[in-house]
């Protein structure tokens, strides 16, 4: 089930929980709360207990969780790992970047997920869920509508964001990394713009916030598709070699 997360000063964040009865509770019977901010996680209290047979002390990227002690909801946003075992309930719909913008002790609102009432956002959802996403519509900060989507590629997370605008689509993944005008990454970044290439509708591109990802644009609705297969390609072998980088052989003592 979808769960709108609406937090103070961003916006509503999409969960997806998949524990059935966890989620009830979350749609119906969840009151407001406060969130506290943890590293690379949130977590916020909740009224509501139970034990799960199997827990984790390790969790992915954009893992949401049940932690008993709490009782309390965890959304991961990055690589910090939980203080005791979790239970794995789900996964966050919308991207990890949007979690950042969130500020400890700030207002949380949980409830069943409600989309935006927006027509033409529905044939946008169904060429995301043709291609196997999970996809919502959600208000970011200031009302502005925003489609979301998630899945998973041999335990890979991608997660885009789209935009539609009168002059056409915008289609942006999560970040690859913070970047700065270093000689460093500007090797790196020219490197992965020529092992990415050649582009048709997607880039190497910078968020409004300097982090590098990978976006695509294009005008009609009907190239969606070829541009988000497109986009996926890329990502993944962007992240692909960003991994070599960093995969060195082990030195023998």
């Amino acid at each position: 089930m979808l769960i709108d997360l609406k937090v103070a000063k961003v916006g509503v964040l999409v969960v997806e929980v998949e524990d059935e009865e966890l989620a009830r509770f979350l749609s119906s019977k969840a009151p407001s709360s406060v969130i506290n901010v943890w590293k690379e996680e949130i977590y916020f209290n909740i009224p509501f207990s139970k034990e799960f047979g199997e827990t984790a002390s390790h969790v992915r990227k954009g893992d949401v969780a049940y932690w008993e002690p709490g009782p309390a909801l965890c959304v991961f946003f990055g690589y910090s790992q939980p203080y005791t075992p979790v239970a794995v309930v789900g996964h966050s719909i919308s991207p990890i970047h949007h979690y950042y913008w969130v500020e400890d002790r700030a207002e949380v609102q949980v409830s069943a997920h409600k989309e935006v009432l927006k027509e033409d956002y529905e044939s946008i959802k169904k060429v995301l869920q043709r291609a196997g996403y999970t996809a919502a519509v959600a208000d970011v900060e200031g009302g502005y509508p925003v489609v979301v989507a998630c899945k998973y590629v041999e335990g890979r997370r991608i997660s885009l964001e789209l935009d539609v605008e009168d002059y056409g689509y915008y289609i942006e993944t999560e970040p690859l990394y913070k970047y700065s005008r270093t000689a460093f990454h500007v090797v790196i970044t020219e490197n992965l713009k020529r092992r990415l290439s050649p582009f048709k509708y997607s880039r190497v591109d910078l968020n409004e916030d300097g982090y590098l990802c990978v976006s695509a644009c294009c005008v009609h609705e009907e190239e969606l598709k070829s541009a988000i297969r497109e986009l996926e390609e890329k990502y993944l072998k962007a992240l692909d070699f960003i991994e070599s980088l960093y995969s060195v052989p082990m030195i023998e003592l």
